[in-house]
């Protein structure tokens, strides 16, 4: 049987509600060492996804993916500019600056459909649901893990 969603999927997932701002999401995104966050409503409905570059598009002075951080660095900010993304990262809503609709994947998606659709839509991660129900996020960094897999080393001695 072949590998679905499920058995490459992130879980638990970091969430937050889309009426947060942009520092409560960069906050957790640092203390959580994650790239991503999808955005849910009280009800747990998903209906946006967040990531690191969703900030540069908002705030293009904002230091949050890498290419950012070098430009901020070259131009030595000043700190009265710091302290004007400060201000607005914390007035910018989440819902402001999401991805939406949101892309999402089912428990029982064949991983093969999943990376079809990640390199057609160009896509870099999607939530898992199962039941209309969040359970786990893949991102193409996810795919490693197939590599690693035992069964494999198997499959391919099998072969040979």
């Amino acid at each position: 049987m072949g590998k679905t969603a499920r058995d490459i999927m992130n879980s638990p997932v970091i969430t937050m509600f889309p009426e947060q701002n942009l520092m409560e999401a960069a906050s957790t995104m640092v203390r959580e060492r994650i790239s991503t966050i999808v955005v849910v409503e009280h009800d747990g409905r998903v209906v946006g996804i967040l990531t690191h570059t969703d900030f540069a598009a908002r705030l293009r002075r904002l230091p949050f993916s890498q290419s950012e951080f070098v430009e901020v660095l070259s131009r030595l900010t000043s700190w009265r500019e710091l302290v004007q993304v400060y201000m607005a990262a914390r007035s910018i809503k989440i819902k402001d600056v999401m991805s939406h609709p949101v892309f999402h994947v089912a428990t029982d998606t064949p991983v093969e459909d999943i990376a079809r659709l990640f390199v057609r839509q160009n896509f870099h991660r999607a939530p898992v649901l199962e039941n209309d129900r969040l359970v786990g996020i893949v991102s193409r960094h996810d795919f490693l893990k197939l590599l690693l897999d035992p069964s494999l080393e198997e499959n391919a001695e099998q072969q040979s």
